[in-house]
């Protein structure tokens, strides 16, 4: 599915204001959200073509990623909730990728790999969304590349220091 992203990157009209870099980045995480939001059980013919579709719908704004969380009804959501959660015991022992996000800032706060403000740019950059990444560029004062540079360099600040204490979520 890569490769169709990448085509979506260069072809999506939603695009064409990005530069190819975040064009590529927005068009991977709306085929990943488009994996991960896919029916099963749905009967499809063609799976890639409904996935690469659904990625493109996605990356030009005419569905939202919030709309598409699974697809599932309401009442479906609720009976699988409630059964993840009779079978699981200690609601620590699989924590939501929010906790574990939540958790490895913390982290970073606490052992000064970070200080606040990169935190506070690293979490706005890589979890908030097109305007929230645009205020941010406004706040610092900077362009939209320098702060995924930035970006990129705190992540892997954070992954080197995690990687050397052995932290283990």
């Amino acid at each position: 599915m890569l490769p169709k992203a990448i085509a979506n990157a260069r072809r999506a009209s939603g695009l064409r204001a990005e530069s190819y870099t975040d064009a590529v980045d927005i068009a991977i995480s709306a085929m990943y959200t488009s994996i991960a939001t896919y029916r099963v059980d749905a009967s499809r013919t063609s799976v890639a073509a409904v996935l690469g579709l659904k990625a493109l719908s996605i990356i030009n704004g005419k569905t939202s990623s919030v709309d598409t969380t699974s697809g599932y009804e309401e009442s479906e959501l609720e009976s699988m909730v409630n059964a993840a959660t009779a079978t699981t015991d200690d609601p620590h022992d699989d924590p939501s990728p929010f906790h574990s996000i939540v958790k490895v800032l913390s982290w970073a706060l606490d052992s000064h790999t970070l200080t606040p403000d990169e935190v506070r740019i690293l979490a706005n950059y890589e979890l908030g969304d097109k305007s929230e990444r645009a205020e941010l560029v406004e706040q610092l004062g900077t362009t939209r590349e320098a702060l995924r540079k930035r970006s990129l360099r705190l992540r892997k600040t954070l992954a080197i220091a995690l990687a050397t204490a052995g932290f283990e979520l």
